[in-house]
């Protein structure tokens, strides 16, 4: 009697525990499922672990390349973190993102890295800036130097939708990661017939600056930017100043009519009421100011 009353209790336990265990994975999975399939709810796990990580304090042994892909761009031009790539002896690539580093086979690391932010933040310049029509996939070429124009040693340079990033530059300055975010919008933007080139570079260095990569936080203009005629910063923190103060649409309005081959200067008078030698005027006294 007393070996059939602790088979008993064995059963029960096995029920119970069999109902927790089923109720929990249960939760786990999402309701009504088409076709009678279960696919894990990735969603909610994420979110758990993305949760989890916010609470974590930053430190040597523990990177966020140990979790699923979450990458946050600071405020210093920095860029935390890869995600899964799948990369080759000369190749990686991920969402549609192709990254070439075949010419400089060390480089693997920062191929990831390209990888990884192309297919974080292409999605986001698109949206931003209104345009479908651009297809992927995106390629960038990482090359040991690179002069554009000859002679003129650059970080990186668009050309047909394709980006060249000089390798030996990114290894001198690792976190200037904003000059790819600049090309990548260029890539994005593909105007054509005639526009000034002022708004065109301003745009990408405002994007820049919008997603986070903006090595001092804000645009600001320069002695080596001194005018928003001079395009990047300068212009970038003209734009700023307008969204802030007039008009939110401002970016994408631009953008929009450079690339239907329309702009005019008058369209910074028809969305503010003002002129764009007036918005100048006002913005030098605000966000315009020569960085420290």
């Amino acid at each position: 009697e007393s070996k059939m009353k602790l088979k008993t209790i064995i059963i029960i336990a096995i029920i119970i525990l069999l109902f927790y265990g089923c109720s929990y994975i249960g939760n786990r999975l999402p309701q009504g499922g088409s076709q009678g399939e279960f696919k894990w709810n990735i969603t909610s796990i994420t979110n758990e672990i993305n949760e989890q990580w916010a609470n974590q304090t930053s430190s040597s042994s523990f990177t966020r390349t140990e979790l699923p892909a979450q990458l946050t761009p600071q405020k210093d031009g920095r860029f935390e973190g890869v995600m899964n790539i799948d990369c080759t002896n000369r190749l990686c690539e991920a969402k549609d993102c192709i990254v070439d580093y075949s010419k400089v086979p060390e480089m693997q690391d920062f191929a990831k890295k390209v990888a990884s932010m192309c297919a974080i933040e292409y999605p986001k310049i698109k949206e931003r800036l209104r345009n479908s029509d651009i297809k992927l996939p995106h390629r960038f070429i990482i090359n040991k130097t690179l002069e554009y124009p000859a002679g003129h040693v650059v970080a990186g340079y668009e050309q047909d939708g394709d980006i060249s990033l000089n390798a030996e530059e990114f290894t001198k300055n690792p976190g200037d990661l904003g000059a790819i975010i600049h090309e990548m919008v260029h890539a994005v933007q593909r105007y054509d017939g005639e526009y000034p080139s002022w708004a065109c570079e301003g745009i990408a260095d405002y994007m820049r600056a919008w997603l986070g990569y903006n090595e001092r936080g804000v645009p600001r203009c320069s002695s080596y930017f001194p005018n928003y005629t001079s395009g990047y910063q300068c212009a970038a923190a003209l734009f700023k100043y307008i969204e802030r103060e007039y008009d939110t649409e401002i970016i994408t309005r631009a953008d929009e009519s450079m690339r239907h081959n329309s702009y005019d200067d008058s369209m910074f008078y028809d969305r503010t009421g003002k002129s764009l030698e007036e918005l100048w005027k006002e913005c030098k006294e605000k966000d315009c100011k020569f960085a420290e």
